[in-house]
């Protein structure tokens, strides 16, 4: 087979070709670690690197692609980022709307005005109603996207959810993460946060609860052979 030099040299997307697992003793791979901590039950998983060393690259490896949940750092400023940027990479409709509709005796002429909140935007909706019509329509709004939801399909689908670049996001997000993860950690859900390795124990620091319930897999800068 002939391969273009791009196919073997793949700095900034997932070497398909050339992919090493590394060893962290005789009998384990780094892939291997990933695994079973994943397998683990209540159990947040730190992988922590230099910039390169191939973090990011060994959760795409050993995570399956239909499976993994990517954030990254430089995406969430606010509470509705996080959740947004998961929910957009799940099949949950942001909001259902159904109607009913019935006779209204009083068929005067005129215009019909409701409005429907859809949680983040409210929606003005105006209907022209003829004179002598028989008119009475009602709208009902579900969001299907709440936190829950969106939590309960990660855990029940057995989701991933990599948070690459920890690092990036504000003490007060990070907070709010570190807390969100650890409660639902005991509910079933399966997270991984990606750091570089001087501030890999971030999440730990914002919630100390964390400590005892995590797995840290260090990955090394590459030597020669």
């Amino acid at each position: 087979m002939n391969y273009q030099i791009e196919d073997v040299f793949s700095p900034r997307s997932f070497p398909q070709n050339t992919y090493i697992s590394r060893k962290l003793d005789d009998e384990e791979t780094v892939d291997d670690r990933l695994r079973r901590a994943l397998a683990m039950k209540g159990n947040l998983i730190f992988v922590s690197g230099a910039s390169k060393s191939g973090k990011t690259v060994l959760c795409h490896k050993a995570i399956a692609a239909e499976s993994y949940i990517a954030l990254s750092g430089n995406q969430i400023s606010t509470k509705a980022d996080f959740w947004n940027h998961i929910a957009e990479q799940l099949p949950l409709s942001d909001a259902v709307v159904t109607t009913t509709s019935g006779q209204d005796t009083s068929a005067k002429t005129g215009q019909a005005q409701f409005s429907v909140n859809f949680g983040v935007a409210n929606m003005g909706v105006n209907i022209n109603k003829p004179s002598g019509a028989v008119f009475n329509q009602q709208l009902a709004m579900t969001n299907n996207r709440t936190e829950r939801q969106i939590i309960q399909y990660l855990i029940d689908n057995d989701k991933v959810l990599v948070i690459d670049d920890f690092h990036y996001v504000a003490r007060e997000m990070q907070m709010y993460i570190a807390r969100t993860l650890k409660t639902e950690l005991f509910n079933g859900l399966k997270a991984v946060i990606i750091s570089l390795p001087h501030r890999s124990d971030e999440a730990i620091i914002c919630n100390p609860d964390l400590i005892g319930r995590t797995t840290s897999i260090d990955i090394l800068p590459w030597t020669a052979a």
